[in-house]
């Protein structure tokens, strides 16, 4: 497994970045991007050369179905979806719906 530090962004009360690269993942090797805000896990991207393995995968292991729907919510509070980025690169997100939404509101009342 190979990974970057950890990088503060910008003024936000502890919001940064982590990205790890070759990360195995069940049968898969992945690439993680972690999102923390206020030193808490809030958003995880997983890339992977394979998206509708994984896609399956995460049915098999957390029955969560994602083939069906592009965004679920297994949990009040767990948001997971599948999308493509910018550079077409198609992954799979998981996020805590409370410190999102937590961030928000701190971004609403700096702007």
């Amino acid at each position: 497994m190979q990974s970057g530090n950890r990088k503060q962004l910008g003024r936000e009360p502890g919001f940064s970045v982590l990205h790890v690269t070759q990360y195995s993942y069940g049968e898969h090797e992945v690439d993680l991007l972690l999102e923390f805000f206020r030193e808490k896990l809030m958003r995880v991207i997983i890339y992977s050369d394979a998206p509708d393995s994984l896609i399956a995968f995460f049915k098999e292991q957390m029955g969560v179905d994602l083939s069906k729907e592009h965004e679920t919510f297994p949990s009040p509070n767990k948001r997971l979806w599948h999308a493509t980025d910018v550079q077409k690169r198609k992954y799979v997100g998981i996020e805590d719906v409370r410190l999102a939404n937590e961030r928000r509101d701190w971004i609403k009342k700096q702007s």
